[in-house]
């Protein structure tokens, strides 16, 4: 898919993806995507500074890939089923697939912020242990990445949310409230199985 196509022409892509047959492999790599973005979020939340040396540094991107993926998996197609028990709430009936194909092209974007995760994480390393002249040009690079991502991610949620639309058949305020409704019933459940747990 170009990207270029779905930043110019959303919805005639989104409804020309979720119309046709999606593979395994696709649903799987877009979702695994949008995981490792969040789970970096998520190891910025704790503070963690993996750029000791190199060793540590691969290692951690290593582990954020692979748990990013599992969570990504998980959390898509669990955050899917949230949306299809709300749905029914809204007397809206969709297919449990359609979701999916909703929150799949919603994450193309987040395929470029895989990458430039990576690149966050290599370019940290090197101003934190190389005192150069060029560190100045790879701040700026840090900061150009970080914005990007967050544009990326923006785009991410205005797909998604366009998506949803498309494939309950209703408008962007009800598409809005169903995709909050969906967050809110996840986050509940996982402070629910949190506290269980611990």
């Amino acid at each position: 898919m170009d990207l270029k196509d779905l930043w110019k022409y959303p919805e005639k892509v989104i409804r020309e993806f979720v119309d046709k047959k999606i593979h395994f492999f696709k649903f799987t790599a877009l979702f695994a995507a949008d995981g490792i973005v969040q789970f970096y979020y998520f190891f910025r939340l704790l503070n963690k500074k993996p750029y000791e040396n190199l060793s540590l540094l691969f290692a951690t991107i290593f582990t954020l890939l692979i748990f990013g993926t599992l969570y990504g998996i998980f959390y898509n197609l669990v955050f899917g089923g949230i949306l299809k028990i709300t749905g029914k709430l809204f007397k809206i009936k969709v297919s449990l697939k359609q979701i999916y194909k909703a929150l799949c092209i919603s994450n193309y974007p987040i395929i470029a912020g895989v990458f430039i995760v990576i690149s966050l994480f290599l370019i940290n390393y090197i101003i934190l242990n190389n005192q150069t002249s060029s560190i100045f040009i790879f701040a700026i690079l840090l900061i150009f990445l970080k914005l990007l991502l967050a544009f990326i991610l923006f785009w991410h949620l205005v797909l998604l949310i366009k998506s949803l639309r498309i494939v309950m058949r209703t408008n962007y305020q009800t598409a809005i409230l169903m995709y909050l409704s969906g967050i809110t019933f996840f986050i509940l459940i996982y402070l629910i199985v949190n506290s269980l747990i611990v």
